[in-house]
């Protein structure tokens, strides 16, 4: 069924599966990691988990100014310094007031992480920072947390506690977090939060809040995925599924696609309109000028708008609307649907019979 006969659908459709939110949303995450990451190196496995040492009370050396340096073809690669340094007899250092510089490949800054004090453990190329831990980029991304591990040989940084981050506008925090470098991999393990705070046309603040239990982050495959109670909100606009997953061009961070699995809806609601569409799943995509092409709703897809007067209520199997794109926007062109199809139009008062 070809419902572009409607007028009136074929106006409210755009406002039912906007999609700017979501769009801004997978930037947010990129931008989390392509501040930190800036090394590409072959896929590897995370590295095992190690069983607990047996810990000596021999102390060896108190140093003050603790200084430590890796090099890698003549370039700093791994700077720890600290103002005091206690050395044991198993090889671990307990440090205090510590300052980490990490460096890229061309021997620049790259990571700058200070804390009140720590543990290295030089045979397992491990670093412990604990109490008020704060990592700067040079990109200007900001992170927190009262513990944080780093693993100089694999270049795994990761933290089991609650972890703040910001950068300009964006802010966000997860309880556990773990960034494989190597890979261009981040896991926000638990509770995740993203805020961005940007500006309408008219310079007002409009604050796009993303939650999910879980997010990640797979940059060598152009794909990120919010999963278990997933929701984004901007303004009256709420988008929520099981899961969300983006799929977007590594190479030019471009949005290709947006799925929605299980649970999907998008409703946009303001005063004297609401606008939903619910379905199992939703899919968005794209075009190469990141325009809005065609919006499929698979699963006992129900789309509604309501006005004073005037509810609209289409429902089926399938609903697909395709679209064309101008310079600057996204026009609805048709909306076609499979399987049985329930279409409900209520003309609002004054209504020319031509236009409803």
């Amino acid at each position: 069924m070809i419902l572009d006969r409607f007028p009136t659908w074929r106006k409210r459709w755009p406002l039912i599966v906007r999609s700017s939110a979501l769009i801004l949303l997978l930037a947010l995450v990129a931008l989390i990691v392509t501040t930190i990451v800036r090394r590409s190196r072959q896929v590897q496995p995370p590295p095992p988990g190690r069983a607990a040492a047996l810990l000596s009370d021999t102390v060896v050396s108190i140093t003050e100014g603790y200084r430590y340096t890796t090099t890698e073809q003549g370039r700093p690669k791994f700077r720890l310094a600290a103002s005091r340094d206690t050395s044991y007899a198993d090889g671990r250092h307990e440090l205090e007031k510590i300052d980490l510089t990490s460096y890229g490949k061309e021997g620049k800054e790259q990571l700058h992480a200070v804390a009140a004090r720590g543990v290295y453990r030089p045979n397992d190329s491990l670093v412990t920072l604990n109490g008020d831990v704060k990592v700067m980029s040079v990109d200007g991304l900001e992170v927190s947390s009262d513990v944080l591990n780093y693993n100089e040989r694999d270049d795994v940084a990761s933290s089991d506690q609650l972890v703040k981050f910001k950068r300009a506008a964006l802010n966000g925090s997860s309880v556990g977090a773990i960034l494989y470098s190597q890979t261009k991999v981040l896991a926000l393990l638990k509770d995740v939060v993203i805020i961005n705070v940007t500006e309408d046309k008219k310079g007002k603040s409009v604050p796009v809040e993303a939650r999910s239990d879980r997010a990640d982050y797979f940059d060598h495959d152009g794909i990120a995925k919010f999963t278990g109670n997933t929701v984004v909100r901007q303004g009256s606009q709420v988008a929520r599924a099981d899961t969300i997953t983006g799929v977007f061009k590594p190479e030019t961070r471009d949005v290709v696609r947006i799925e929605f699995r299980g649970n999907s809806s998008l409703q946009d609601e303001k005063p004297g309109r609401v606008s939903s569409l619910v379905a199992r799943d939703l899919d968005l995509l794209f075009n190469d000028r990141q325009l809005l092409d065609r919006a499929i709703a698979t699963g006992s897809a129900h789309a509604t708008s309501i006005e004073k007067d005037a509810p609209r209520d289409i429902s089926a199997e399938r609903l697909e609307a395709v679209y064309v794109s101008n310079d600057k926007e996204s026009l609805l062109q048709s909306i076609n649907s499979q399987g049985r199809t329930l279409v409900s139009l209520k003309p609002s008062k004054g209504c020319k019979e031509r236009e409803c």
